[in-house]
């Protein structure tokens, strides 16, 4: 049996940028349908080649190519789900075909996939593997999942092909009607559809769970990689910035990579004029000395000699939490030491955000900590730098009780105004679509009372969607923010919030991937300048799948952010986006 299909490629990704706000047309969904998809609850794709089309011919005329959208590699390493309860016929590992016979007598496959099962009984819902990368597993350079229905068991050749319609009880849940006749983007019947994946219950069901972890993706930090709540990856507050750590001008950045069995290395991407270096390892805790979960970074130079020193609060249970500082060194980072103690029952973890400046205008930087003190009271906590290390916090702010949620917070640190004093900005979330910015403004004696720089209004800005970094972007002085969106279709903008004496000016567009080209849930963003022109960039660490990770940068100029350069690829297997932890 042969599955020898070349596929049409597409072509490359295309970048698109616009200062204005591109309009999208919503995904195809269904309130019922008679079957589940092959892809996890809550997730948009998109069908690359649809029926009898090019290499869709029979047996295979009402196959259907499915990737999350028009790139050619982006969908490598998404789970793949079965859609009905069965078992396993057999698998071919050449194509990375599985045939599954299903109880109710059809049969169905999932090809092109690394599976994690290869034999025995299946449900529905069930993760039955990844989607390969792209020339891997003969999918003539598309990753993609090729995924088929037959009216009887065996697949291939053992009985008629069905299409995915509601007359053979095989329409998807959440997808159109795909009968044999429809649209097309001419790539087969039904190419260019996108839809999204729902239980067969009307409505969507349980909420989201991409990763089928038993985490809902409102609350993962990494909603495609499966582990629980606190498992692998950046967490939504920090500031996300890289700092100087040799003092040679030129921002570094540092990843903290998970190894399992409490080892942690320390990896460091170097800046240099022509951007970020290949990365070094710098540290490594050993096996079973360093929780790679249990680390919030921060980063500033808290000793005012020059250099930007590491530090992390790091989690030991029963409400202790320490601060270990990676000192700056003409070498780079130094061994870290403990420079505060919180003390048993004192200091919760899991309640702080943190975010580093220079707040009073000196030559050190200091740590500021939003901290949940339940009853939506938040108090901000001042650690201020000093020649050894850190002082011990102080109450710089409290916002009071049913004032300020905590959980409702997104903070970036910036110098926004150019006072030569480090400034918060908080995202906060009202609910309902309206996020507003509020700034707390740095000042001799620390942190001011924050105002309200920024009103979205209601249904125009979802805070869940975001991804704030902060910098000087445009070299004028003054600290901008960045704001990369989640749009459907896989589409991400980013928008930049100019910083100005008064505030900031009205955010606008400043890059714009297009519709199926960069899924806002695959990258980690960390803000700097790498290469010592004046005007901080931007690095995004992106998630390919299959433990394949790159870097691309979007350059500082005079007018803002460029259009994003991929300056390192990993390759397949060698880095798993999911277990670095980037600041």
């Amino acid at each position: 049996m042969s599955l020898k299909r070349p596929i049409a490629i597409l072509g490359a990704i295309t970048w698109v940028v616009s200062l204005l706000v591109a309009a999208w047309t919503a995904p195809a969904v269904a309130a019922t349908g008679n079957m589940p998809s092959p892809v996890p609850v809550g997730q948009t794709w998109y069908i690359y080649q649809g029926y009898n089309s090019g290499t869709h011919p029979s047996p295979s005329g009402y196959a259907l190519d499915l990737t999350i959208g028009p790139s050619t590699t982006s969908t490598a390493g998404r789970a793949v789900v079965a859609p009905l309860a069965g078992t396993i016929h057999y698998w071919q590992a050449a194509y990375g075909n599985l045939c599954v016979n299903t109880n109710d007598g059809r049969s169905f496959t999932l090809t092109h996939i690394n599976p994690s099962k290869t034999s025995g009984s299946v449900a529905p819902g069930e993760v039955l593997g990844t989607v390969g990368a792209a020339g891997t597993l003969k999918n003539n350079g598309v990753a993609h999942l090729h995924f088929q229905v037959w009216s009887g068991k065996g697949c291939y050749n053992q009985s008629p092909q069905i299409p995915l319609d509601s007359a053979h009880n095989t329409r998807m849940c959440g997808a159109p009607d795909l009968t044999p006749t429809g649209p097309s983007s001419g790539n087969g019947t039904w190419s260019g559809t996108y839809f999204t994946a729902q239980n067969c219950d009307g409505g969507g069901g349980q909420p989201a769970d991409s990763d089928a972890d038993g985490t809902p993706d409102s609350a993962d930090l990494e909603p495609y990689a499966p582990g629980g709540a606190r498992n692998r990856g950046v967490p939504v507050e920090g500031n996300r910035q890289a700092g100087d750590f040799n003092g040679d001008g030129k921002r570094d950045i540092a990843v903290f990579y998970d190894y399992g069995g409490g080892r942690t290395k320390l990896w460091v991407l170097r800046g240099s004029s022509t951007g970020p270096k290949v990365p070094i390892m710098v540290w490594d805790s050993g096996v079973g000395n360093w929780g790679w979960d249990r680390s919030k970074p921060v980063i500033g130079d808290y000793t005012g000699d020059g250099k930007a020193d590491l530090g992390v609060f790091y989690d030991y249970g029963g409400g202790l939490t320490k601060l270990w500082l990676f000192r700056g060194s003409s070498t780079g980072l130094k061994v870290p030491t403990i420079v505060w103690d919180s003390g048993p029952g004192n200091w919760d973890w899991s309640r702080i955000k943190a975010v580093s400046g220079k707040f009073n205008g000196d030559a050190k930087s200091d740590i500021g900590v939003f901290y949940d003190h339940g009853g939506g009271r938040t108090a901000l906590w001042l650690f201020r730098g000093t020649s050894t290390g850190v002082a011990a916090p102080t109450m710089n702010w409290d916002s009071g009780a049913g004032n300020w949620g905590w959980a409702q917070t997104k903070a970036v640190a910036g110098d926004f105004d150019a006072n030569g004093r480090t400034d918060i900005g908080a995202f906060f979330n009202y609910g309902g679509g309206r996020t507003k910015l509020w700034v707390f403004r740095g000042s001799s004696t620390g942190i001011k009372s924050p105002t309200m720089v920024w009103d979205s209004g209601p249904g125009n800005w979802d805070w869940n969607s975001t991804l704030p970094v902060s910098g000087k972007f445009n070299g004028d002085g003054k600290a901008d923010i960045g704001v990369f969106y989640g749009y459907s279709h896989y589409q991400t903008k980013l928008w930049l919030f100019r910083g100005s004496t008064s505030g900031f000016a009205l955010p606008t567009v400043n890059w714009d991937s297009g519709q199926g080209n960069w899924d806002w849930n695959n990258m980690k963003p960390v803000a700097g300048d790498f290469q010592g022109d004046g005007r901080s960039d931007v690095g995004v660490f992106y998630n390919y799948g299959g433990a394949q990770t790159k870097l691309w940068w979007f350059r500082g100029s005079t007018t803002g952010l460029r259009i994003p350069t991929m300056i390192w690829d990993s390759g397949p297997g060698n880095w798993g986006w999911a277990s670095s932890l980037v600041n």
